[in-house]
Parts: structure tokens; C-alpha cells; sequence
């Protein structure tokens, strides 16, 4: 009696323009938007039920240079997001109007060693918006509106010690929301063996991070509501990873927003076979710890509590046949 109605769409161009010697500038415009729409048909009529959307439009400018030993990146890029999501009368939504940049430079200090460092700001001013129907009041609208940061630096070192390739690095994150500020330091490490010219192996750990908003600690909150998810408790539903990854910011706390630190330590590994140059097998897997401690959602008597476990884990497998671009035909 319930269906799930998924849609999406997505566009794309790159335009790659030389514009001198060793210099190359790339403009790209791409956006995607994803729905998902549930309806209940309970016999007589139809009705429409929860509708999460997600979307973005964004252009990108990349300028390329290289001299010698040095190769210098630099690309500044706006992007437009909108999310909602909403039932019949309670509906919230949020508009982010993100400007972003990222400056890399590299050099190569001789045929086995290449140094790069980094660092990429992004400006996110928001605003957000509650609609609620109160039987007494009628509709009650909230509205919120703060600016949000988030600031970079990295370094990597690319080492090629015979059939050993080593490329550590560091990365400095700084968050901020208004007042609020948190700052991590993630190592990573990636590794590849070139074992023989036909198998490889290659493998990466690291720490990541990314800002996490506080949702709103207020009741209204219509679809964290214990009666509208109809569960005892509020901290034992957890949305399917697809809906999840849609939702998480659209609601604040608009007292005091805080923004907390999410953080994940991520591994892979790989084994690679080629058998001739026009094809390439290769079997691997991932594994992702992450810490869900920090991730707050209130019960129906509006306090806030932990939402999910403590930590939780994801991991799987893939196995890839590549026919490379040998001839006429090329796909995976």
C-alpha cells in the first residue's frame, strides 16, 4: 500500500581551452537534482506522503600552468544548493549559496620524490526555512539564516622507491557556524607494489572529516516526531543511507547553532591483473569506521539525544573488468 517513487536528472559540460604555453583553462557547468516521494493508496484515494529533494547547479573555473618542475593549480567555483523535504502541511527547506576556491602547488624534486601543497576555502551562507500547521495557531513559519566555513590545508608526498610507490600526507580542517569552530588533523597514507608488469596491489587508509550541524532541538521538527515515524523511540530509526545523506542540514538549532565533527577512518585495498594492454582485472574491497557519537537528533519530548550507535561500520566489495581504449571498443 506504500510506494517509493525515486526520480533524478543531472547535466554537464567542460569546455578545455589552452591559452598559452603550458597553460590550460577548464570551465565546467554541471547540476543534478534527486527526488524521492512516497504514496499511500489506501483503497479509495491516493495520497502523498513524505518528499525529500535534493539539488545543486554549479560552475567552475580551472586554470592549469606548467614550468618546468612546477605545476600550479588554482580554481574558484560558486554552486547553488536547495534541499526540502515535507508531508502536506510541514515542509522545511534550506538554499546554500556557496563560493569556493582551491589553490595546489607542486614540484617534482627529481625522478623519484614530488611534493604538493594545498589549501581551499569555502564561504556558505544559508538560510532555512521551517513551515509547520498548528490546529490553533494555523501555519507557523520559522526562518534562520547564518553563515557557514569551512578552510583547508594539505600537503602530499608522492615517493617512487623501485616498484614501491608511498604517497603520505596530512590534511588541517577548520569548521566554523557563527561562533561555533572545530578543527581536525586527518593522516592518510596510499601504497601501491608493482609486482611483475601484469599484477599490482594497491592499498589506503585515512582519517576524514566533515562539519556536522546540530538539527533543531525543537518538537516541531515534524519527521524526527516519534507519531509521524510511528517508532517508541526516536533514536532507534535511522533513514536508509540514500534519504540520509539528503536531510541532515536542513534543520538548526535556532538558539545557538553548533557545528560538531564528524569523522571517519576509511581503508581499501586492491589487487590488479593485466593481462594484455587492452584489458585490466581487479578485485578489492573497503572498510569504513565511523564515529556516530556526536550525532544528536531530539525524542518527542524534544530533548536532544544520541541518534545513532556509536560507531558504525560499512564495507563491501567490487570486482572490475576494464577494456581499455585499445581499437574500437572501450567499457567496464
Amino acid at each position: 500500500q506504500t510506494f517509493v517513487l525515486p526520480a533524478a536528472w543531472d547535466y554537464q559540460m567542460f569546455i578545455d581551452e589552452p591559452v598559452g604555453r603550458g597553460t590550460t583553462v577548464t570551465t565546467r557547468l554541471l547540476g543534478s537534482e534527486d527526488r524521492i516521494t512516497t504514496r499511500f493508496d489506501n483503497g479509495s484515494t491516493k495520497e502523498e506522503g513524505l518528499e525529500v529533494l535534493a539539488g545543486f547547479h554549479r560552475v567552475d573555473l580551472e586554470l592549469r600552468h606548467r614550468a618546468g618542475p612546477w605545476r600550479l593549480l588554482l580554481t574558484p567555483s560558486f554552486r547553488f544548493e536547495h534541499q526540502s523535504v515535507g508531508a502536506n502541511d510541514d515542509r522545511s527547506r534550506r538554499h546554500d549559496y556557496v563560493t569556493s576556491a582551491r589553490a595546489e602547488l607542486s614540484a617534482r624534486l627529481g625522478p623519484r620524490a614530488t611534493v604538493t601543497f594545498g589549501a581551499d576555502l569555502e564561504l556558505d551562507p544559508f538560510d532555512a526555512v521551517t513551515q509547520t500547521f498548528d490546529p490553533q495557531a494555523g501555519r507557523v513559519e520559522e526562518r534562520f539564516s547564518t553563515l557557514q566555513t569551512s578552510t583547508g590545508l594539505y600537503a602530499t608526498t608522492d615517493l617512487h622507491l623501485g616498484r614501491l610507490s608511498l604517497m603520505p600526507g596530512v590534511r588541517l580542517n577548520a569548521f566554523t557556524v557563527e561562533r561555533s569552530a572545530k578543527l581536525s588533523v586527518d593522516p592518510r597514507l596510499l601504497a601501491r607494489v608493482e609486482a611483475s608488469p601484469k599484477w599490482a596491489w594497491t592499498g589506503g587508509v585515512g582519517l576524514y572529516s566533515q562539519p556536522q550541524l546540530d538539527v533543531d532541538s525543537d518538537p516541531s521538527a515534524f519527521f524526527l516526531l516519534v507519531d509521524t515515524l510511528g517508532f517508541s523511540t526516536i533514536n532507534r530509526w535511522r533513514f536508509p543511507s540514500s534519504v540520509d545523506a539528503l536531510i541532515p542540514e536542513i534543520l538548526l538549532s535556532l538558539e545557538s547553532p553548533q557545528v560538531r565533527l564528524a569523522q571517519a577512518l576509511q581503508t581499501s585495498t586492491a589487487l590488479t591483473y593485466t593481462p594484455t594492454r587492452a584489458w585490466t582485472i581487479e578485485a578489492g574491497g573497503y572498510l569504513r569506521v565511523r564515529d556516530e557519537s556526536l550525532s544528536l537528533a531530539p525524542d518527542f519530548m524534544g530533548v536532544v539525544m544520541p541518534r545513532f550507535p556509536p560507531v558504525t561500520r560499512n564495507y563491501g566489495f567490487e570486482l572490475l573488468l576494464r577494456r581499455h581504449n585499445v581499437g574500437r571498443l572501450y567499457g567496464w
